[in-house]
């Protein structure tokens, strides 16, 4: 009888325990390690890494997005040196929306493979775009200026 319960309350709990999204991940991460709590006021994350294929694409993306640099909603988190990908534009930001992430902790959280628009609604994660080779970021430009970005 005492494994039937003992079996019963693991279950439960189990089922129970909710596992925290990736959102949530994301805003614990930015005010534990960055001391930004203002992602309520954010609809895009602009992450500007040295991951995946395509470093020319990075590179490319970086400056096309630095154009929204002053951008109330928008978040810039630049991962890593720079010594890959040219984050020259973001180096006078006065913004408090330019995150330097140099020890790659956004990137263990293992959401994005590559530079990326995360696109946020209703304090949820409402798109991810990857930089990828091949992706025509420069496409959507024009639909994420009508959304104020």
């Amino acid at each position: 009888m005492n494994k039937i319960v003992t079996a019963l309350a693991v279950s439960l709990l189990f089922f129970t325990c909710k596992q925290p999204s990736n959102y949530e991940k994301m805003e614990l991460l930015l005010h534990n390690q960055f001391e930004f709590d203002s992602l309520r006021v954010i609809d895009h994350i602009v992450v500007i890494n040295e991951l995946g294929d395509c470093l020319n694409c990075n590179n490319s993306f970086s400056v096309a997005m630095s154009k929204y640099i002053e951008s109330e909603n928008v978040l810039f988190i630049i991962c890593g040196t720079g010594s890959r990908v040219d984050i020259s534009p973001y180096y006078n930001s006065t913004s408090n929306h330019v995150i330097w992430d140099r020890r790659n902790s956004f990137n263990e959280l293992n959401m994005v493979g590559s530079s990326a628009i995360i696109n946020l609604k209703n304090q949820k994660i409402d798109s991810i775009i990857e930089i990828k080779l091949g992706t025509r970021y420069n496409d959507l430009l024009p639909s994420l200026s009508k959304n104020k970005f």
